[in-house]
């Protein structure tokens, strides 16, 4: 059975190379989670996110008063993050466009500290140390570029730990386990529908009236089977990638959890899918040593 490339790599005392194609699908997917996150914003009024005559925009400007010009900084990010997104894309100067992604999700975090956030931004600021080149993403010239690959071994570790953080949280939680917070965030966003600006979920009929509407004890029994599903999937998933025979098996569960996440809300947790499905590309990579 072959090793994983991290193996090897760290056997071999830290020395080797990767191909730039192997970089490649994981920078292609973090901009296009980039994308979708600010389309997503820009449908949601984004664009007035930090408006000062905003809840969010006051709060902000109560908390850091250091930044004046709060909503002319903002929009010069937000467009610096489309701007980044698509020149990453392109497959050209991917370590710049990936800092200018860093800088804005950076931004970001200082009023909308979620956890899909950190992950973009991490991953984002561990691109920027990858390789280097201006090839183009859609080129039909595939020539191999070799990549230092520390930087990636250390987003594999990023992608890794997210997946065991979460199942460790999920396992340690009596009320997910028991499938109680599975029913209410789900009832919670069904009962939302129709009083936000843009509608963020859309459950069929059948899917309400067995899972949610039911008495809270009833739907927690038929939410314990997913809830218990969850974390061992999470468990499973980056040993699968690690494995080079298993990765395709890993990545077809692993694409079939997130695509159940994203029923949940899709707007929210489409962008968070799509960076880590990329990240996905980086467990299949070739070490030449």
């Amino acid at each position: 059975m072959a090793h994983p490339w991290m193996y090897e790599y760290i056997r071999a005392g830290f020395h080797g190379a990767i191909s730039e194609s192997d970089v490649r699908w994981f920078r292609i997917g973090l901009a296009l989670a980039a994308i979708l996150q600010w389309a997503f914003d820009l449908g949601d009024g984004g664009w007035h996110y930090l408006d000062r005559d905003r809840f969010v925009g006051f709060r902000y400007a109560r908390v850091f008063t250091l930044l004046p010009r709060q909503e002319r900084t903002y929009h010069v990010l937000y467009c610096l993050k489309l701007a980044a997104a698509i020149l990453l894309l392109s497959g050209y100067f991917p370590q710049p466009a990936s800092g200018m992604l860093a800088l804005a999700w950076f931004f970001e975090l200082s009023f909308n500290p979620a956890n899909q956030t950190w992950l973009m931004l991490s991953a984002a600021v561990l691109s920027t140390f990858i390789g280097s080149g201006e090839r183009g993403t859609f080129a039909l010239d595939h020539a191999t570029l070799r990549y230092e690959p520390f930087a990636v071994l250390l987003a594999v570790l990023l992608y890794w730990q997210m997946y065991w953080a979460s199942a460790v949280r999920k396992l340690r939680s009596p009320e997910f386990m028991e499938g109680a917070v599975l029913h209410r965030m789900f009832e919670h966003a069904w009962r939302l529908q129709g009083t936000t600006r843009v509608r963020q979920s859309w459950y069929p009929r059948w899917f309400v009236s067995t899972m949610i509407e039911p008495d809270h004890e009833i739907c927690k029994r038929r939410w314990r089977p997913f809830a218990a599903a969850t974390v061992a999937t999470e468990a499973a998933v980056p040993i699968g990638l690690a494995i080079p025979a298993l990765w395709p098996y890993a990545l077809l569960v692993g694409g079939l959890m997130h695509v159940i996440f994203v029923a949940y809300l899709p707007r929210k947790i489409l962008p968070f899918t799509v960076a880590t499905i990329a990240g996905y590309f980086l467990f299949a990579a070739t070490l030449a040593v």
